[in-house]
């Protein structure tokens, strides 16, 4: 039986198609490695990260026994945002822990990441990559964990590399 999926947070919900991409990529996990359908048996870290290799959006997936015997239920644990890039029409997302994801399931963040670089759309992924924008959260999250409220994050004129903040008062 297919697992029944669910949100760990009751102000997110999933579309048929997301449960069924999650399904699909648990079920392809048990199917690489059958004996760890046994509850006992299950490595949750490896399926989680198994899981995350193509929904970077999950931050944790916790499996417990279903309603029925054979049954599992998931709850799936997905990123929050706190920032965004958003570039040819379509946005990247980054948390606190500096991890970039495409699909949101929360509003999106006010914190807007604006590119000053002067570098066309078509360069922007080396402005913008993923390890640029894990950066840009991490940094974001710890001037948060101090009270500091970051107001802008800009990418500043004619670099590729650089980042300025502005905090509000």
């Amino acid at each position: 039986a297919s697992p029944a999926i669910q949100a760990a947070d009751g102000n997110v919900s999933f579309t048929n198609d997301t449960t069924a991409r999650y399904e699909a990529a648990i079920e392809s996990y048990y199917n690489a490695r059958p004996v760890e359908r046994f509850r006992f048996l299950l490595d949750e870290l490896a399926l989680t990260a198994y899981v995350q290799a193509e929904n970077p959006e999950i931050s944790n997936i916790d499996i417990a026994p279903g309603s029925t015997p054979g049954e599992a239920a998931v709850s799936v644990k997905v990123r929050r945002p706190i920032a965004r890039w958003s570039i040819d029409g379509s946005d990247q997302y980054v948390d606190g822990d500096g991890v970039v994801f495409s699909r949101s399931f929360y509003p999106k963040p006010t914190l807007q990441i604006v590119d000053n670089s002067g570098i066309s759309a078509t360069n922007s992924q080396l402005v913008a990559s993923d390890r640029f924008l894990g950066f840009i959260g991490r940094v974001v999250s710890k001037a948060e964990s101090y009270d500091l409220a970051v107001d802008t994050v800009t990418i500043p004129a004619a670099t590729t590399r650089q980042v300025a903040l502005s905090l509000k008062q």
